[in-house]
């Protein structure tokens, strides 16, 4: 991997069918729009949950998923995670 990553961090394993292999079909994106009509906040909000899984942080949900930004997104549906509004750029921004 270019990154230096393990396989926990690849979202597909490349080559093969597999139900392992990241997919669409978990998400409903009208569900994500109904939390936020920010784009920025929601991506923002996902990164830096599946940050905090990667590093050592407990799921907020019972779920199969093992892949760190579909767990994060699935607690942003369940409402376990708070989205900031702020604009980019703003002083809040890490």
């Amino acid at each position: 991997d270019i990154l230096g990553l393990d396989e926990n961090s690849r979202i597909n394993i490349p080559g093969i069918e597999s139900d392992k292999n990241w997919s669409w079909e978990r998400i409903d994106f009208k569900d994500l729009e109904e939390i936020t009509s920010s784009r920025y906040a929601m991506v923002n909000a996902t990164a830096k949950r599946a940050r905090k899984i990667v590093d050592g942080s407990q799921k907020l949900i019972e779920t199969d998923s093992f892949k760190p930004v579909s767990i994060a997104i699935e607690e942003i549906l369940e409402h376990k995670v708070e989205i900031a509004h702020d604009e980019p750029g703003s002083e809040g921004d890490e």
